[in-house]
């Protein structure tokens, strides 16, 4: 939005969801391991719940005579209900 002949105001917002992957979900997938001498299972929870993430941003921008532009922004970011993997990537 044009707010003077030199400024301009923007908001921007949004909200994001990320499922649980088939695996996260529950799906019991063997891996092999023919090191181990027991099977090896990944397995999920069939109760997780959606990742939700809400985000917001607002800036201003304004042309300044001697050519220059000052520009000025805030971001917000929440999320809820992160899903993580515990142990960290699997190779």
């Amino acid at each position: 939005m044009q707010v003077s002949e030199n400024g301009r105001f923007r908001v921007n917002g949004g909200r994001g969801l990320q499922l649980p992957s088939l695996i996260g979900f529950g799906l019991r997938v063997t891996v092999p391991a023919p090191e181990v001498p027991i099977p090896v299972y990944l397995t999920g929870d069939p109760r997780l719940a959606p990742v939700t993430v809400w985000s917001a941003e607002t800036s201003y921008s304004h042309s300044l005579a001697s050519g220059l532009r000052f520009d000025a922004s805030l971001f917000y970011t929440r999320t809820d209900k992160l899903i993580a993997s515990p142990g960290g990537l699997l190779m």
